[in-house]
């Protein structure tokens, strides 16, 4: 509701992950949202790169699916987290930590107007931080499968690459 009632000019999709919503909360967000005419309810299994390519800003818990999006368009997700896990547990703010170096991580949703209007003046900004990520925590891209049948043939032979040595603490 804070977005359809301060991003008016935007079209607003909820997509919830569609093993997870129950038909009598599918059928109550479709209430609460009906004559809100910017906000739409995908409760659809449909494709994931059919969302992408339809969406601008993908907004969404701490899940990987972010990270996804950003490969694939090369745009922003803004990850909402709680801050209290973030906190006291060391592997989620691990976690959302990498999520601040590709996307934009957020602990409250009140800031969400502000941060999009941020994102639409420095796209260039953000498709540069992300491409850079990208390039600096995966290896091989565009390469994969060649690199994993390599690995596969350097284990058989119990040699070592050298590659296997770039993790960071």
């Amino acid at each position: 509701k804070i977005l359809s009632h301060n991003l008016t000019e935007y079209k607003i999709i909820f997509r919830p992950y569609p093993d997870k919503v129950s038909f009598s909360i599918a059928e109550k967000l479709k209430k609460e949202f009906q004559y809100i005419s910017n906000v739409e309810i995908d409760l659809t299994s449909g494709n994931t790169e059919d969302v992408y390519k339809k969406t601008r800003f993908y907004i969404t818990d701490a899940s990987t699916g972010g990270f996804s999006f950003m490969h694939k368009t090369k745009r922003p997700t803004i990850f909402i987290y709680n801050k209290n896990s973030y906190l006291n547990d060391t592997s989620y703010s691990n976690y959302i930590d990498s999520c601040k170096q590709a996307g934009i991580a957020l602990s409250k949703i009140e800031d969400l107007p502000n941060t999009i209007k941020i994102i639409e003046s420095n796209q260039d900004f953000y498709e540069k931080r992300i491409i850079d990520f990208f390039n600096d925590e995966l290896f091989n891209q565009g390469n994969e499968v060649q690199y994993i049948w390599n690995s596969i043939e350097k284990i058989l032979n119990n040699d070592v690459d050298k590659s296997w040595t770039k993790v960071k603490a």
